[in-house]
């Protein structure tokens, strides 16, 4: 595979600016706002370079959870898989993969994240068909239904 970053196959690349953000888009997805500021630059004109980026093929962009996201072209599948709300989401789907039927606030407890967030994951889940939320007496469970390799195809989008 030809190297993407090398100067000769990055025929946006006119900055500086540029090829310090392809250095940060190559190890996750970043939001516009999230690249100016790690770039000490403002969103516009972050965003002024990612689309440069995008039309000549270097960059891809997603919309994950609302947000526009963009990762190295090559590598934006595994990219958008760990942005942060997926990753989230893939861990509630594994952990009750794992555990087969988990309550929702042990699964929060396990997580370490509060049991509000994990109710918005488990209802996601759910609405793709990976988990089944019940009550189940006073408490909320979830059952595992699919498989979380599955689950991670669709989390990010």
């Amino acid at each position: 595979m030809a190297n993407l970053l090398a100067p000769e196959n990055l025929p946006a690349m006119e900055a500086p600016t540029r090829e310090r953000m392809l250095a940060l888009v190559a190890g996750r997805a970043w939001t516009p706002a999230e690249l100016g500021q790690a770039l000490g630059v403002d969103r516009k004109t972050a965003d002024y370079h990612l689309h440069a980026l995008r039309r000549d093929g270097v960059v891809a962009e997603r919309e994950v959870h609302g947000q526009r996201r963009f990762a190295l072209a090559h590598g934006a599948p595994e990219a958008f898989a760990h942005a942060a709300p997926a990753r989230t989401r893939y861990r509630v789907a594994r952990l009750v993969e794992q555990r087969g039927i988990v309550g929702l606030e042990e699964a929060a407890r396990a997580l370490g994240i509060s049991p509000a967030l994990a109710a918005y994951h488990a209802r996601r889940l759910a609405e793709r068909g990976v988990v089944r939320v019940r009550r189940h007496d006073r408490r909320v469970v979830l059952q595992a239904q699919g498989l979380a390799y599955q689950a991670q195809e669709g989390l990010a989008g």
